[in-house]
């Protein structure tokens, strides 16, 4: 995934929601604003936009161990790791994009397709 950094205060809009991601969540957000009411789950945003306001100040990639539950009944749980990569736009300045790997615990080589 890849999520773009806009404005001041910063909000975060993923530009790229790879369709392995799509698959994961049954939602695709490309193009969409993460702080939407409707782009993540309640419970979840706060925790989700940390991780990457944590990445966006420490200016290092970062990783997280995330235990989720799938929209939409939220009934099927899962974990993956999430690691975060933030990059400055040319190269210097403050960090523009963030480029988000999602890898699930129970990842089998078999399965990956995508």
């Amino acid at each position: 995934m890849v999520v773009e950094l806009v404005g001041d205060p910063v909000r975060y809009r993923a530009r790229v929601y790879g369709t392995a991601v799509v698959a994961l969540r049954g939602l695709d957000l490309t193009g969409r604003f993460l702080d939407d009411p409707d782009a993540l789950p309640a419970a979840l945003r706060p925790a989700f936009l940390a991780t990457y306001a944590e990445a966006t100040s420490a200016r290092q990639p970062i990783t997280h161990l995330v235990t989720y539950r799938r929209p939409p009944d939220m009934a099927e749980e899962w974990q993956h790791n999430r690691v975060i990569m933030p990059f400055t736009r040319g190269g210097v300045g403050s960090v523009g994009i963030l480029l988000v790997a999602i890898i699930p615990v129970d990842f089998n080589r078999d399965d990956a397709s995508a």
